[in-house]
């Protein structure tokens, strides 16, 4: 009787210690089976930008670049321009940061919405190995963007919090494992409506992927449209990103 009266006290123990671990770990956030965390924002083909009056006023690519990036502390060999637009690159070398008068022509004709790469090949000495040479490179991707962007009537946050409420049953069956990154592009017309949807990668739930499409569509309200340097109305391309953060699979 003794014996199983330890034994039947253990248990209990056990039992309690394993009800105190889950509970302490539900409320520490890990809950078993807690949806992936969804986003929706609003932005560019890539995260650097710059207006084209600017990018027409470059001398030198330090002019092009933001503040953060200094190329001129690294031995830069050359530099190189490539435009990507209509399934070919066009690229343009230079021997330094300083912009040649190719480099220059094909940076002046990109148009808004349009991205291009800047790429700095570097060699230095190499610290560990005194005999040897460091090959590296320099990579920026910058997409143009207007004097004046394009915004939607109501504020940004009214658009997320739109976006987010009208797909809440669509977005209620995602998974952790199956979730991608979704990502649907448009344009702003120079009279505020919306027009060129179209879906450039899935979120790995097809009816999210058709929910957003129709909703950026069919937004209720029209934008104030982007406009030049001469304050003339001009067309704006966004990226609308959704599901998982960051592309991952």
């Amino acid at each position: 009787m003794k014996k199983n009266l330890i034994l039947f006290s253990t248990t209990i123990i056990a039992l309690c210690l394993t009800a105190f671990g889950f509970i302490s770990w539900s409320e520490s956030g890990a809950t078993l089976g807690a949806a992936p965390e969804f986003i929706y924002d609003i932005n560019y083909r890539s995260g650097t930008t710059i207006t084209k009056e600017k990018l027409h006023n470059a001398k030198s690519v330090s002019d092009i670049l933001p503040r953060e990036a200094d190329w001129t502390k690294h031995p830069v060999q050359r530099v190189i321009v490539s435009l990507f637009q209509d399934g070919s690159e066009t690229t343009e070398i230079g021997d330094n940061l300083a912009l040649n008068k190719e480099q220059t022509q094909l940076l002046r004709s990109i148009d808004y919405s349009k991205s291009f790469r800047l790429v700095a090949t570097c060699q230095d000495q190499h610290k560990a190995v005194p005999d040897r040479e460091l090959a590296y490179n320099l990579t920026y991707f910058i997409t143009v963007i207007p004097e004046k962007e394009a915004e939607y009537k109501g504020g940004e946050d009214a658009l997320i919090a739109y976006l987010k409420k009208k797909s809440k049953k669509e977005t209620a069956i995602v998974k952790e494992d199956q979730l991608r990154q979704g990502q649907i592009s448009f344009t702003v017309t120079k009279k505020g409506t919306i027009a060129k949807v179209e879906l450039s990668s899935t979120s790995g739930y097809p009816s999210i992927d058709k929910a957003m499409v129709e909703l950026i569509t069919t937004l209720p309200r029209k934008w104030d449209p982007a406009t030049n340097a001469k304050g003339e109305k001009v067309e704006q391309e966004f990226i609308f990103s959704f599901g998982r953060r960051g592309g991952g699979c």
